[in-house]
Protein backbone atom coordinates (compact mmCIF):
# COMPACT_ATOMS: atom_id res chain seq x y z
CA UNK A 1 0.00 0.00 0.00
CA UNK A 2 1.77 3.53 -1.33
CA UNK A 3 0.90 6.00 1.38
CA UNK A 4 0.86 9.65 1.18
CA UNK A 5 3.85 11.77 0.18
CA UNK A 6 5.10 13.50 3.75
CA UNK A 7 5.72 16.86 3.92
CA UNK A 8 9.63 17.27 3.99
CA UNK A 9 11.60 19.91 5.11
CA UNK A 10 13.15 22.55 2.44
CA UNK A 11 16.41 22.81 3.83
CA UNK A 12 17.70 20.25 7.28
CA UNK A 13 21.30 21.31 7.85
CA UNK A 14 21.47 17.74 10.16
CA UNK A 15 19.48 15.09 11.22
CA UNK A 16 19.09 13.45 14.74
CA UNK A 17 20.57 10.09 15.09
CA UNK A 18 16.59 8.98 14.91
CA UNK A 19 16.40 10.63 11.34
CA UNK A 20 19.53 8.73 10.65
CA UNK A 21 17.87 5.39 10.26
CA UNK A 22 14.80 7.07 8.96
CA UNK A 23 13.73 5.57 5.33
CA UNK A 24 12.61 8.43 3.81
CA UNK A 25 15.92 10.04 4.68
CA UNK A 26 17.88 7.92 3.44
CA UNK A 27 15.52 8.10 -0.11
CA UNK A 28 15.96 11.98 0.23
CA UNK A 29 19.24 11.85 0.45
CA UNK A 30 19.93 9.55 -2.23
CA UNK A 31 17.72 10.80 -4.84
CA UNK A 32 19.14 14.28 -4.29
CA UNK A 33 22.32 13.12 -4.71
CA UNK A 34 22.37 11.10 -7.55
CA UNK A 35 20.08 14.49 -8.82
CA UNK A 36 23.28 16.40 -8.51
CA UNK A 37 25.43 14.04 -10.21
CA UNK A 38 23.34 13.59 -13.15
CA UNK A 39 23.08 17.64 -12.95
CA UNK A 40 27.12 17.51 -13.56
CA UNK A 41 26.98 14.24 -15.91
CA UNK A 42 24.27 16.25 -18.43
CA UNK A 43 25.74 19.69 -18.41
CA UNK A 44 28.95 17.76 -19.42
CA UNK A 45 27.55 15.87 -21.81
CA UNK A 46 25.90 19.38 -23.27
CA UNK A 47 29.44 20.40 -24.59
CA UNK A 48 29.38 17.47 -26.64
CA UNK A 49 28.94 18.68 -30.05
CA UNK A 50 25.15 17.94 -31.77
CA UNK A 51 26.41 17.37 -35.26
CA UNK A 52 27.88 14.04 -36.76
CA UNK A 53 31.19 14.48 -35.69
CA UNK A 54 32.68 14.69 -32.08
CA UNK A 55 33.95 17.73 -30.57
CA UNK A 56 34.13 20.36 -27.77
CA UNK A 57 30.34 22.01 -27.88
CA UNK A 58 31.30 23.03 -32.02
CA UNK A 59 30.39 21.77 -35.34
CA UNK A 60 34.40 20.90 -35.58
CA UNK A 61 35.72 17.37 -34.64
CA UNK A 62 38.20 18.16 -32.22
CA UNK A 63 39.47 14.23 -31.81
CA UNK A 64 42.47 14.62 -33.84
CA UNK A 65 42.55 18.93 -34.06
CA UNK A 66 43.60 21.81 -32.55
CA UNK A 67 42.13 23.19 -29.44
CA UNK A 68 41.52 26.88 -30.09
CA UNK A 69 39.19 29.77 -29.74
CA UNK A 70 37.57 29.45 -32.78
CA UNK A 71 36.25 26.08 -32.56
CA UNK A 72 34.92 26.12 -29.31
CA UNK A 73 32.46 26.86 -27.38
CA UNK A 74 29.89 28.19 -30.36
CA UNK A 75 27.24 25.07 -29.70
CA UNK A 76 27.28 25.88 -25.96
CA UNK A 77 26.85 29.29 -25.91
CA UNK A 78 23.62 28.59 -28.31
CA UNK A 79 22.45 26.26 -26.21
CA UNK A 80 22.08 28.10 -22.89
CA UNK A 81 19.91 30.82 -22.12
CA UNK A 82 19.76 33.87 -21.44
CA UNK A 83 22.36 35.22 -24.04
CA UNK A 84 25.84 36.12 -22.92
CA UNK A 85 25.31 33.86 -19.92
CA UNK A 86 28.06 31.50 -20.96
CA UNK A 87 31.40 32.73 -21.93
CA UNK A 88 33.73 30.24 -23.20
CA UNK A 89 37.61 30.78 -23.47
CA UNK A 90 40.47 28.36 -24.32
CA UNK A 91 44.14 27.64 -24.38
CA UNK A 92 45.21 25.78 -27.47
CA UNK A 93 48.71 24.56 -26.25
CA UNK A 94 47.44 22.91 -23.32
CA UNK A 95 43.83 21.75 -24.86
CA UNK A 96 42.08 23.55 -21.88
CA UNK A 97 38.31 25.24 -21.96
CA UNK A 98 37.17 26.61 -19.49
CA UNK A 99 33.36 27.23 -19.26
CA UNK A 100 31.70 30.24 -17.55
CA UNK A 101 28.18 29.95 -16.20
CA UNK A 102 26.26 32.85 -14.73
CA UNK A 103 22.65 32.09 -13.72
CA UNK A 104 22.13 30.11 -16.76
CA UNK A 105 19.61 27.52 -18.39
CA UNK A 106 20.15 24.88 -20.29
CA UNK A 107 19.32 21.58 -21.61
CA UNK A 108 17.76 18.48 -20.06
CA UNK A 109 16.36 20.04 -17.16
CA UNK A 110 19.99 22.72 -16.23
CA UNK A 111 18.84 25.75 -14.36
CA UNK A 112 20.25 28.17 -12.47
CA UNK A 113 23.66 27.11 -13.58
CA UNK A 114 26.77 29.23 -12.01
CA UNK A 115 30.22 28.18 -11.49
CA UNK A 116 33.29 27.36 -13.85
CA UNK A 117 33.81 24.33 -15.33
CA UNK A 118 37.18 23.49 -17.11
CA UNK A 119 37.86 20.52 -19.71
CA UNK A 120 40.95 19.28 -20.60
CA UNK A 121 41.20 17.04 -24.41
CA UNK A 122 42.83 14.38 -24.92
CA UNK A 123 42.47 12.86 -28.51
CA UNK A 124 42.29 9.29 -28.91
CA UNK A 125 42.63 7.58 -32.81
CA UNK A 126 39.08 6.74 -34.76
CA UNK A 127 38.70 3.01 -33.94
CA UNK A 128 38.31 1.16 -38.04
CA UNK A 129 34.41 0.96 -37.57
CA UNK A 130 34.32 4.73 -38.11
CA UNK A 131 33.86 5.80 -34.75
CA UNK A 132 35.38 8.87 -32.89
CA UNK A 133 36.79 9.10 -29.24
CA UNK A 134 37.57 11.63 -27.02
CA UNK A 135 39.29 11.56 -23.33
CA UNK A 136 38.16 14.70 -21.01
CA UNK A 137 38.76 15.33 -17.99
CA UNK A 138 36.76 18.06 -16.15
CA UNK A 139 36.98 20.48 -13.07
CA UNK A 140 34.04 22.02 -11.68
CA UNK A 141 34.68 24.92 -9.16
CA UNK A 142 31.70 26.37 -7.17
CA UNK A 143 29.15 24.80 -10.17
CA UNK A 144 25.48 25.61 -8.79
CA UNK A 145 22.88 23.68 -10.52
CA UNK A 146 19.41 23.66 -9.34
CA UNK A 147 20.03 24.86 -5.89
CA UNK A 148 22.47 22.42 -5.48
CA UNK A 149 26.65 22.82 -4.61
CA UNK A 150 29.81 21.15 -6.28
CA UNK A 151 33.03 21.32 -6.32
CA UNK A 152 33.65 18.27 -8.41
CA UNK A 153 36.19 16.29 -11.31
CA UNK A 154 35.85 13.86 -13.31
CA UNK A 155 37.01 11.86 -15.86
CA UNK A 156 35.01 10.73 -18.85
CA UNK A 157 35.86 8.57 -22.34
CA UNK A 158 33.65 9.36 -25.02
CA UNK A 159 32.46 7.56 -28.14
CA UNK A 160 31.07 9.16 -31.39
CA UNK A 161 29.36 6.86 -33.93
CA UNK A 162 28.23 8.05 -37.38
CA UNK A 163 25.01 7.61 -37.05
CA UNK A 164 24.45 9.83 -33.81
CA UNK A 165 24.78 7.81 -30.82
CA UNK A 166 27.11 8.76 -27.99
CA UNK A 167 28.13 6.93 -25.20
CA UNK A 168 30.20 8.34 -21.98
CA UNK A 169 32.19 6.31 -19.13
CA UNK A 170 31.86 8.51 -16.76
CA UNK A 171 34.23 8.40 -13.61
CA UNK A 172 34.20 11.62 -10.81
CA UNK A 173 34.39 12.78 -7.60
CA UNK A 174 32.16 15.65 -5.52
CA UNK A 175 31.75 17.35 -2.75
CA UNK A 176 29.17 19.54 -1.92
CA UNK A 177 25.43 20.45 -0.68
CA UNK A 178 21.92 19.10 -1.75
CA UNK A 179 19.44 20.75 -2.93
CA UNK A 180 17.71 20.52 0.79
CA UNK A 181 21.09 22.10 1.81
CA UNK A 182 22.67 18.56 2.97
CA UNK A 183 26.73 18.30 2.79
CA UNK A 184 27.76 15.06 0.97
CA UNK A 185 30.96 13.46 -0.55
CA UNK A 186 30.43 11.08 -3.04
CA UNK A 187 32.75 9.07 -6.10
CA UNK A 188 30.86 7.26 -8.82
CA UNK A 189 31.24 5.46 -12.26
CA UNK A 190 28.57 5.39 -14.84
CA UNK A 191 27.80 5.01 -18.28
CA UNK A 192 25.95 7.85 -20.09
CA UNK A 193 24.62 7.57 -23.57
CA UNK A 194 22.49 9.92 -25.81
CA UNK A 195 21.75 10.01 -29.65
CA UNK A 196 22.16 13.34 -31.48
CA UNK A 197 18.21 14.66 -32.51
CA UNK A 198 16.51 12.64 -29.16
CA UNK A 199 15.13 14.64 -26.06
CA UNK A 200 17.26 12.47 -23.57
CA UNK A 201 20.15 11.09 -21.26
CA UNK A 202 20.22 7.71 -20.35
CA UNK A 203 22.38 6.47 -17.03
CA UNK A 204 23.38 3.14 -15.54
CA UNK A 205 26.21 2.68 -12.86
CA UNK A 206 26.76 2.93 -9.16
CA UNK A 207 28.23 5.87 -6.82
CA UNK A 208 29.49 6.11 -2.90
CA UNK A 209 29.88 8.06 -0.41
CA UNK A 210 28.74 10.08 2.37
CA UNK A 211 25.69 12.20 3.07
CA UNK A 212 25.73 14.51 6.43
CA UNK A 213 28.01 11.41 7.34
CA UNK A 214 25.64 8.37 6.76
CA UNK A 215 27.01 5.88 4.32
CA UNK A 216 25.47 5.73 1.09
CA UNK A 217 25.39 3.28 -1.54
CA UNK A 218 23.23 4.00 -4.99
CA UNK A 219 23.03 1.54 -7.63
CA UNK A 220 21.44 4.26 -10.92
CA UNK A 221 19.45 1.46 -13.33
CA UNK A 222 18.10 3.65 -16.58
CA UNK A 223 18.18 7.20 -14.82
CA UNK A 224 16.89 8.46 -17.88
CA UNK A 225 16.73 12.89 -17.79
CA UNK A 226 14.49 14.67 -20.79
CA UNK A 227 13.12 18.11 -21.18
CA UNK A 228 12.50 18.55 -17.56
CA UNK A 229 14.57 19.01 -14.16
CA UNK A 230 13.12 15.55 -12.62
CA UNK A 231 14.22 12.25 -14.05
CA UNK A 232 11.50 10.70 -16.43
CA UNK A 233 9.04 7.82 -15.73
CA UNK A 234 10.94 4.40 -15.34
CA UNK A 235 13.97 5.78 -13.61
CA UNK A 236 15.59 4.00 -10.64
CA UNK A 237 17.36 4.36 -7.61
CA UNK A 238 18.16 0.97 -5.08
CA UNK A 239 19.70 2.85 -2.26
CA UNK A 240 21.80 0.99 0.42
CA UNK A 241 22.52 1.96 3.94
CA UNK A 242 25.91 0.91 3.98
CA UNK A 243 26.43 0.51 7.42
CA UNK A 244 22.90 -0.75 8.64
CA UNK A 245 22.22 -2.78 4.99
CA UNK A 246 18.79 -0.81 5.07
CA UNK A 247 17.90 -0.81 1.00
CA UNK A 248 15.01 1.28 -0.54
CA UNK A 249 14.13 0.58 -3.85
CA UNK A 250 13.43 4.22 -5.95
CA UNK A 251 11.10 4.00 -8.84
CA UNK A 252 10.17 7.63 -10.65
CA UNK A 253 7.26 8.79 -11.88
CA UNK A 254 8.06 11.58 -14.37
CA UNK A 255 6.90 14.35 -12.22
CA UNK A 256 8.21 15.61 -8.56
CA UNK A 257 6.89 12.39 -7.19
CA UNK A 258 8.82 8.75 -6.53
CA UNK A 259 7.43 5.92 -4.86
CA UNK A 260 10.14 4.41 -2.49
CA UNK A 261 9.84 0.59 -1.42
CA UNK A 262 11.49 -0.40 1.58
CA UNK A 263 13.32 -3.58 2.96
CA UNK A 264 9.75 -4.77 4.28
CA UNK A 265 7.86 -4.11 1.25
CA UNK A 266 5.89 -1.16 2.48
CA UNK A 267 5.55 1.73 -0.18
CA UNK A 268 6.02 4.85 0.25
CA UNK A 269 5.58 8.40 -2.02
CA UNK A 270 8.30 11.41 -1.49
CA UNK A 271 8.70 14.84 -3.18
CA UNK A 272 11.57 15.21 -4.85
CA UNK A 273 13.75 17.77 -4.68
CA UNK A 274 13.73 18.93 -8.23
CA UNK A 275 10.14 19.72 -7.24
CA UNK A 276 10.74 22.40 -4.56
Amino acid sequence: MVAAAPVLAGCAAHHSAAADDDTTALAQDGTDTSATENDTETLSSSFIASTGTLGLASSGDLGGGALAAANVGDAARATYVPAGCLTVTSDPTSRTATYHFDHCSGPYGLGEVTGTVTVTLTPVASSATGASRLKLDFTGTGLKVNRATADWTAQADITSTPTGSRSMVWRAQLSGTTARGRAFTRTNQKTIAWTVGQECVLVNGFSDGNVIGRNIHTDVINYSRCKGECPAAGSELRITNATNGKVVDIKYDGANRATFTATNGSQTQIVLACGL
